[in-house]
């Protein structure tokens, strides 16, 4: 059977996330839609359809007319289950200019959960996109639950390679919940598991010894030797070794250099 996130880094971890983050980005509704639509595609193709222990799988989404405030019942209604529901759902939330773009960040998200874990969530995404104007970036995270079949090493690159080829971002990284907290000073440097960086926006990446480089897209995939929080750990400090910086948006309000992916 297919490594669950536990299996595959541990209990301890909690869970493990994907963090994505980009410049302005004027997009279309239907164009927010066709990114969140294949992010869904490519977590439900994660799980393997003939395993007993992903049965009766069920995307739910929050009221984003915040009605789950004063209904604490309804806070997880049915989410789209095809990409025109929700290319409906997005245009009548979204507010766009004249051109057609979005006028402002729009926040966008469901989770993945399953009846044999009675009802819980195993995977979710969320993010606030779309922006050509805001001050923070736009970003995504997509998060795998201790029960989430993310396989092995190679099976989550692949995963993440595919989010990161949807998204387009200017920078993506994949971390567990005891990684941050437990090597926080990696704040300072972009040191994880798997990261990925436009090379329009931060560069080409180091040769470095505690992790492997190669191109991917317009850009460079990082990947930990030592795929362990001491794996993390070293990486993180041959970075701050060679005055590597963390990865950040420098100027969240200029037009993305959007990266290509053949």
């Amino acid at each position: 059977m297919k490594q669950t996130m536990a299996e595959l880094f541990s209990e301890n971890d909690q869970y493990a996330y994907i963090m994505l983050a980009w410049a302005s980005r004027a997009e279309t509704p239907d164009e927010v839609a066709g990114r969140g639509w294949a992010t869904v595609c490519a977590l439900e193709d994660s799980v393997p359809r003939d395993d007993p222990r992903y049965q009766d799988l069920a995307w739910v989404a929050p009221p984003w007319d915040r009605t789950a405030e004063d209904n604490p019942e309804l806070y997880e209604l049915p989410a789209p289950r095809t990409l025109e529901e929700l290319q409906r759902e997005v245009r009548d939330r979204a507010k766009v200019r004249p051109d057609g773009m979005l006028a402002e960040g729009l926040p966008i998200g469901a989770d993945l959960t399953c009846a044999r874990s009675n009802g819980t969530s195993i995977a979710s995404y969320e993010g606030n996109v779309g922006s050509s104007k805001a001050y923070l970036e736009n970003t995504v995270t997509i998060r795998f639950e201790p029960t989430f079949p993310t396989g092995d090493k190679d099976d989550l690159a692949a995963l993440f390679r595919r989010i990161v080829s949807i998204w387009q971002p200017d920078w993506a990284l994949l971390d567990t919940l005891r990684t941050s907290r437990e090597v926080q000073e990696s704040l300072e440097t972009y040191a994880d598991y798997l990261i990925w960086l436009s090379e329009a926006e931060l560069g080409p990446a180091p040769v470095l010894k505690a992790a492997k480089t190669e191109r991917f897209g317009d850009g460079t995939l990082i990947t930990v030797n030592d795929w362990s929080i001491d794996g993390v750990r070293t990486l993180h400090q041959e970075l701050v070794s060679a005055g590597i910086p963390a990865a950040s948006v420098k100027h969240p309000l200029n037009p993305q250099k959007v990266p290509q992916f053949s």
